[in-house]
C-alpha cells in the first residue's frame, strides 16, 4: 500500500475513529465512576434519612404516600423556619439520581435557599395539582403566589423499584420551574 493510499484510507475512516474513541472514553468514565458514585450517594442518602429520623415529626418515605402528599410535605419543609429541619425533610424524599446531582446535604440546603426556590420559603398561597402518572413516573404541577409574583413548578417523581427500604416509595427526581411563556398540556407536565 502506498503512502498516499494509506493517507486516503485514514482520511476516509477518521469519523469512525473519532466516534469509537469517544465511545471508549465514555465507557471508561462510566465504568470508573458508576459503582463508587452510587455507593457514595446511597451512603449520603442513608445518612440524611438517619438524621431525619432523629428529628421529631419528620415524615420518612413510605410506600403509602402518594406523589401529591410528598410534594405537600416538601413544600411545607421549604417553608419551615428551621432550615436544617426543612432541608432534611426535603432531602429524605430525594431519589438517589436527584441526590447525586443536588447533594450532599449542605449543597442541597443551599439550593433550597437559592433564588430558584426562594418563593417557596414564605408563599401566600400554594396550589398543588393532582399527579399525572405515566408508567412509574408522576408529575405534579405546583402554582405559588407570593405578593404580586406567581410562579409554577413541576415536580417529577419516580416509584422506586429496587428491593429494600424504599421499594415502591415515590421519590422526587427533580423540580423544574416553569417560565411565564411555557405552554404545556397535561401530557407534558
Amino acid at each position: 500500500m502506498s503512502r498516499q493510499t494509506f493517507r486516503d484510507v485514514l482520511w476516509y475512516i477518521r469519523p469512525t475513529i473519532a466516534v469509537v474513541t469517544c465511545y471508549a472514553i465514555a465507557l471508561f468514565i462510566s465504568i470508573r465512576m458508576s459503582q463508587p458514585g452510587v455507593d457514595r450517594v446511597d451512603d449520603q442518602l442513608a445518612e440524611v434519612r438517619q438524621l431525619a429520623s432523629e428529628f421529631v415529626g419528620l415524615q420518612p418515605p413510605t410506600p403509602d404516600l402518594s406523589p401529591k402528599q410528598i410534594v405537600d410535605i416538601q413544600i411545607a419543609a421549604m417553608a419551615d423556619s428551621d432550615k436544617k429541619r426543612g432541608a432534611l425533610q426535603c432531602a429524605s424524599f430525594a431519589s438517589p439520581e436527584n441526590f447525586a446531582v443536588t447533594g450532599p446535604l449542605e449543597k442541597f440546603a443551599r439550593m433550597l435557599d437559592g433564588p430558584k426556590f426562594l418563593v417557596l420559603s414564605s408563599p401566600d398561597l400554594v396550589v398543588v395539582g393532582d399527579a399525572i402518572f405515566r408508567d412509574d413516573k408522576a408529575r405534579v404541577l405546583v402554582t405559588v403566589l407570593e405578593g404580586e409574583v406567581t410562579r409554577a413548578f413541576v415536580w417529577v417523581l419516580a416509584k422506586q423499584g429496587k428491593a429494600g427500604l424504599l421499594h415502591d416509595c415515590w421519590l422526587t427526581e427533580g423540580v423544574f420551574p416553569l417560565r411565564a411563556n411555557d405552554r404545556l398540556n397535561a401530557n407534558e407536565i
